[in-house]
């Protein structure tokens, strides 16, 4: 299945009554980049990362660009052990989310094979009065109020997970991890990452590569 485009998501915002602001720059691969073209907006950019753990389940984190996403401590509170998660590999990118490099965010969720990708978001968007994403590519950003974006999740049978990600949580025998709730049965499916069919190579994103999802 094709991939959906930007001006389709765009089509569907509008459809669903959602004031968002295009904001058009050049192609940007990291955060600092982006913030070099929209940091004069006053909206604190976010930060997305596509994760797998060791069963092959996939994982968009969303998470203001300021905020500490400390991995091992997240493997663990999804009940992972310390080094669950690591960076999904670049194929993925366009085998599941089908974003190009550097275009990472909640938007590719509403692709029908990413329909099982876990979607965990800082909580602190819900005081953001706008958040900042990319369109399903990094040659612009969409300006969209937290209420609009939870509008969107929904209309793609998303409820919007909300994590205190610098909460610091102890995780042992009497205390189980927190977060072991948003495994998911749909999750537990195989993607077809895990197949030799779908991808050819599952080697790991390099460090150079895993800086660039943003």
């Amino acid at each position: 299945m094709a991939a959906v485009s930007k001006e389709a998501l765009l089509s569907r915002l509008q459809g669903l009554g959602i004031n968002s602001i295009v904001h058009e720059h050049p192609v940007v691969m990291t955060v600092e980049e982006q913030s070099k073209h929209i940091g004069h907006l006053g909206t604190t950019l976010s930060k997305n990362l596509f994760l797998k753990d060791k069963k092959g389940r996939l994982y968009l984190v969303s998470a203001l660009a300021t905020t500490t996403v400390d991995l091992k401590a997240l493997s663990q509170r999804l009940g992972l052990g310390k080094g669950g998660l690591r960076m999904a590999p670049e194929d993925a990118l366009q085998e599941i989310l089908k974003v190009p490099l550097g275009s990472v965010t909640p938007f590719a969720l509403i692709n029908p094979s990413s329909r099982s990708v876990i979607l965990l978001l800082d909580h602190q968007y819900q005081n953001q009065p706008k958040l900042l994403f990319h369109p399903l590519v990094n040659d612009s950003t969409i300006e969209i109020s937290n209420g609009d974006f939870n509008l969107f999740l929904k209309s793609i049978d998303r409820t919007p997970s909300y994590v205190d990600f610098e909460a610091v949580v102890t995780v042992g025998k009497d205390q189980p991890p927190d977060l072991a709730g948003f495994v998911t049965e749909l999750a537990e499916q195989p993607s077809s990452l895990d197949t030799k069919q779908s991808i050819a190579s599952t080697q790991n994103c390099s460090i150079k590569g895993c800086k660039r999802q943003i």
